[in-house]
């Protein structure tokens, strides 16, 4: 049995991968922390959370959720949403929004913990998990820091990937359609997804929503809740549809690089592209047999599309393409391809979504807005660019056994 001391040495020695993998946990703890004590020294400083809990307090009043809030931008999430934010809004706003960011940091640690162990290149070992909850970081800062909701939405997607690659197909469908209430784009990825497992998804996420859209109506009379339900589609399709300065997506590229923007003309780029990612999938379902290969592209390619053209990207957004490019990087270096583009679009990526650095870098170039967006562009090149495998067997990466032949027949 080792002793105490060899154990602590053991413990801080940098040959060892469970120092790094400490490390790695250590600095996600360490967000966490700095971000709960802003909000406790500095309540509602670049952050978005006070959304939260004033919608709730507008539902159980009968007050009109996307009217008038003193201060605020229009709040943009559904009537579901204002209904699932209620413990939030009866608890101070300054505990309820550390409650927030814990609740989001710890969230999404899980899920990428457990997606690394399934979906990395080569297997999963202590020492690739590190690297990987490292290279995630840098981009997820800012939208953790700001209270976003993204991270609950990203870390959402990754357990239903996961519960996908389970045959738990419940689970899944619960897990893809929930974020829709929150934010209308998650519905792209579960489109990808429907497409490999129409039987298995398509009606239970159907099923999922229509339920999820029905909670409200159990809470208040029915023509205040279709009030509600008008009122966020007109903002979705009225006030929502505009932009603002700090979006950071691939009409930023146009509107610097060659305006004017036609704003007709980029929604047909929009329909375009998002016809061209939907049949890219479809073509990669039928040839990887893999299924944590497929998923993993769905998650690339579904995070590249909703940054660049996907609606109301802005520099906070840019944490969910954390993951994919994290994995992108690991899967360059083991099999020694593409890894200039993948570290560039990362790097990229982690750097240009901290405002800061960008207004730094504005003095010195006139068009440097454009960075970012372009740091996914040269991830989406990679996308296309990876030789993504079918291999004729799929393995259980857990326990090294096939998997079953029921789910290769639904795969």
């Amino acid at each position: 049995m080792p002793s105490p001391i060899s154990l602590i040495a053991r413990a801080s020695d940098p040959r060892d991968p469970r120092f790094w993998h400490r490390w790695a946990i250590s600095l996600w703890c360490v967000l966490a922390v700095a971000a709960s004590c802003k909000a406790y020294t500095r309540p509602g400083n670049h952050s978005v959370y006070r959304y939260f809990p004033e919608s709730a307090r507008h539902w159980w009043a009968d007050l009109n959720l996307y009217g008038s809030y003193p201060g605020f931008d229009p709040f943009r999430y559904s009537p579901t949403f204002a209904v699932a934010a209620t413990p939030f809004g009866l608890a101070p706003d300054t505990w309820g929004e550390i409650a927030w960011i814990v609740c989001s940091v710890g969230l999404l640690l899980w899920a990428l913990r457990s997606w690394a162990r399934v979906m990395l290149p080569g297997g999963w070992s202590i020492g690739r998990e590190a690297a990987f909850l490292g290279l995630a970081l840098p981009a997820s800062i800012g939208g953790i820091w700001s209270s976003q909701a993204n991270a609950i939405i990203l870390a959402s997607v990754l357990f239903a990937m996961l519960a996908i690659r389970r045959e738990r197909w419940w689970s899944a469908a619960w897990l893809l359609a929930m974020p829709v209430f929150i934010k209308i784009w998650p519905l792209v990825v579960a489109l990808m997804l429907v497409i490999r497992w129409p039987k298995q998804l398509a009606w239970r996420i159907a099923v999922a929503g229509g339920l999820l859209a029905v909670v409200p109506f159990l809470t208040r009379p029915f023509p205040i809740v279709c009030r509600q339900y008008a009122d966020w589609y007109a903002a979705l399709t009225g006030p929502l549809q505009g932009r603002w300065g700090g979006y950071r997506d691939a009409w930023t590229i146009w509107e610097h690089l060659a305006p004017p923007v036609s704003p007709a003309g980029y929604k047909l780029l929009q329909i375009a592209t998002l016809a061209a990612v939907l049949v890219w999938c479809g073509w990669q379902s039928r040839r990887l047999v893999r299924v944590e290969t497929y998923l993993v592209a769905v998650l690339a390619a579904w995070s590249a599309w909703q940054l660049l053209f996907g609606p109301g990207t802005e520099r906070l957004t840019y944490g969910l393409v954390a993951p994919a490019q994290a994995w992108a990087v690991l899967a360059s270096f083991r099999e020694r391809r593409l890894r200039a583009l993948s570290v560039a679009a990362l790097a990229v990526t982690g750097v240009f979504s901290m405002g800061d650095f960008e207004k730094l870098t504005s003095r010195l170039l006139p068009h440097a807005e454009v960075i970012l967006p372009f740091g996914i562009v040269a991830f989406l090149v990679w996308v296309v660019a990876w030789r993504w495998r079918a291999p004729s067997t799929a393995v259980d990466v857990d326990s090294q056994a096939p998997v079953s032949p029921r789910f290769l027949a639904s795969a």
